[in-house]
């Protein structure tokens, strides 16, 4: 004996609807605190069974977790996205030269010359390079965060009557703690 004819596709998208906006309500109402048993008798959704309730709500809950999953995903791609570019600019304000100023003026300096003549030449400042590395570890710091890529710490115990814990961690990692 076969099956009877495919419902058409509007009668298919109508039923399917139908079951999204059954199976919410029934979330809603299950997380407002009603039973199963309650949702099946008296919520008047259509359901045929306690257990069919169980399944939607389960279901629904599913669902609901994997579109907070996506969207944290998504925020943390986009996170990612700007600590990237964060570590390419301080990268390059690392790798360049730095000449020092001071009153909108080039700091210049005598250098005496083996011949006895002086010449002038610029003083190079090492300060937005360090800064720039500064940058380059604390972004990086917030890129293992991110991707969870930081080991936990490590923590021993020895007993000898009293217990007495030793903390092998960074300082970064006993804030975590």
């Amino acid at each position: 004996m076969g099956r009877g004819a495919a419902p058409a596709p509007k009668e298919q998208a109508s039923a399917q609807v139908f079951r999204a906006q059954r199976r919410a309500e029934a979330c809603r109402l299950n997380v407002a605190g009603w039973s199963m048993e309650r949702i099946f008798r008296e919520a008047g959704l259509g359901y045929t069974s306690k257990s069919q309730v169980g399944r939607d709500v389960k279901a629904a809950l599913a669902e609901a977790i994997k579109e907070q999953n996506l969207a944290a995903e998504e925020l943390r791609a986009k996170e990612l996205m700007i600590i990237e570019s964060a570590l390419a600019e301080a990268n390059r304000i690392m790798q360049k030269v730095h000449v020092a100023h001071g009153n909108g003026r080039i700091v210049r300096r005598e250098v005496e010359q083996p011949d006895g003549s002086v010449t002038f030449e610029d003083v190079i400042d090492d300060g937005p390079n360090l800064a720039a590395a500064d940058r380059l570890i604390r972004y990086s710091e917030s890129r293992r965060k991110l991707l969870g890529l930081d080991a936990p710490a490590k923590i021993s115990a020895e007993v000898d009557g009293t217990i007495n814990y030793v903390i092998n961690a960074t300082p970064e990692e006993l804030e975590q703690l």
